[in-house]
């Protein structure tokens, strides 16, 4: 279905019971709600720039994330329930939702290489807390694991997945590829195992206890 939107759609996520989908679309500062056949439901409105995370809590609750730095929580009805600053000055990136529901993670943008922060955000009270950076290196994805204990990260420059835990960097890990540019990543259902993807077409198995 058409969702109106005049560019590309960047996020999708469907509600808890299945019935809904939230869509955003790149450099764009609303989101819409559709129902499976393509009815559009709401467009929610309220940022001063543009979505690059949004999904469905547990709860049926709605979280977003902003390129201004801020992350909000959304009742069902569009009503703006919390909003907070997450990441220090402007940015915004990547985010990602533990399986849990309980745990965010988001990485700050830049357009030249610099210090690239990961924080760790509470999904009911958006407190935020910075766990590492990596320097000269852009990251383009992230994914949590099914507890939010354990983040991975990809970053534009190279091939290395680095992962993360609340006390910061835990170890990389180098990928069979020569691509540089690494494009998606999930966790598998039992936290067993990492899948990246790359620039070159490629996906990588890794395991995450090494």
């Amino acid at each position: 279905f058409d969702t109106g939107f005049p560019a590309y759609v960047n996020n999708l996520g469907f509600s808890p019971d299945g019935k809904r989908l939230l869509a955003s679309a790149y450099q764009l500062k609303e989101y819409k709600e559709f129902s499976l056949s393509g009815e559009l439901l709401q467009t929610i409105a309220g940022y001063h720039e543009w979505c690059y995370g949004i999904g469905y809590l547990p709860n049926g609750n709605i979280y977003t994330m902003s390129s201004d730095g801020t992350a909000a929580i959304w009742d069902s009805q569009g009503k703006q329930l919390k909003k907070e600053k997450v990441i220090a000055d402007w940015g915004g990136s990547s985010s990602a939702l533990s399986g849990n529901g309980k745990v965010l993670a988001a990485a700050k943008a830049s357009i030249e290489p610099g210090q690239q922060f990961i924080n760790f955000i509470d999904a009911e009270t958006l407190k935020a807390k910075k766990i590492g950076y990596l320097k000269n290196e852009r990251v383009t994805t992230l994914a949590l694991n099914s507890t939010g204990s354990l983040a991975a990260s990809a970053v534009f420059e190279n091939n290395k997945i680095s992962l993360w835990t609340e006390n910061g960097l835990l170890r990389q890990i180098e990928a069979k590829t020569n691509a540089f540019w690494g494009t998606a990543l999930c966790f598998s259902p039992d936290d067993q195992y990492i899948a990246a993807g790359y620039y070159d077409y490629t996906v990588s198995l890794f395991k995450t206890d090494g």
